[in-house]
């Protein structure tokens, strides 16, 4: 199977490295060099003219939302019939450029639900699929399993799957900004601020995913307590 991956940049590069091996890869980016590394690592080929990208069975749009649609528009107008097209920008939705393709290939949409930077250290995401081709997605999930669980949604759920998505990295940005806050009204000793803040962040971050998973010990319930919620329940400090 063919496999054109198109954008080598932070979430374009974690997805080469997770593709299945044994494909045919290539890699595009509008300066070949830059991603002439990542596929000497990955045994695919790089390149800068996406016509070459017309002979693939799935193309991989790593690109950022505003690109999607041209760019999905392009390649819809190289690829044989029946390919399938995949854009994984988490800001841009299917209906918003599906309706561009012309007819012959299939367009799904692949939210990945995570962080780059822990997908790098090992991190799994949750990937979520939409298509009106049911066996498009298909073809797709066991290509980006390697990132982590994939679920096949209906096209509905994609708004609220982005809206989730929006709403957690905004509590994210905020409680960054109140841990800057509070640092400085702590004012902890020595010269190096931003060690105190990669701690406070790293702290933060391992107890939102052990308090949402349930991984809640003496220490985890003191804090839910102090800030009124109960282990496992609301804000109201009830279970369930």
């Amino acid at each position: 199977m063919r496999i054109a991956l198109i954008g080598t940049g932070y979430l374009g590069s974690v997805v080469a490295r997770r593709l299945p091996r044994g494909l045919d890869l290539w890699l595009f980016n509008r300066h070949p060099e830059r991603a002439q590394g990542l596929a000497r690592e990955v045994g695919a080929t790089a390149s800068s003219d996406l016509y070459l990208a017309g002979t693939a069975d799935v193309v991989l749009l790593a690109l950022p939302p505003d690109a999607v649609t041209p760019v999905a528009e392009q390649i819809g107008a190289l690829v044989p019939p029946g390919a399938v097209i995949v854009s994984l920008a988490t800001g841009s939705l299917l209906e918003e450029w599906m309706g561009r393709l012309p007819f012959g290939p299939i367009a799904v949409s692949a939210k990945v639900v995570g962080s780059v930077v822990e997908m790098e250290l090992g991190e799994p995401a949750l990937i979520f699929l939409f298509s009106e081709d049911l066996g498009a997605a298909t073809k797709v999930a066991p290509l980006l399993a390697g990132l982590g669980p994939v679920r096949i949604g209906e096209v509905e759920e994609e708004r609220t799957v982005q809206a989730v998505n929006l709403l957690a990295a905004e509590e994210a940005a905020r409680a960054l900004l109140q841990i800057r806050k509070r640092l400085a009204e702590l004012g902890p000793p020595g010269e190096l601020p931003e060690v105190w803040e990669a701690l406070a962040a790293q702290i933060g971050s391992g107890c939102l995913k052990a308090f949402s998973r349930g991984h809640v010990g003496p220490f985890g319930r003191k804090i839910l307590e102090k800030v009124g919620m109960a282990a496992g329940g609301g804000q109201d400090g009830h279970q369930g």
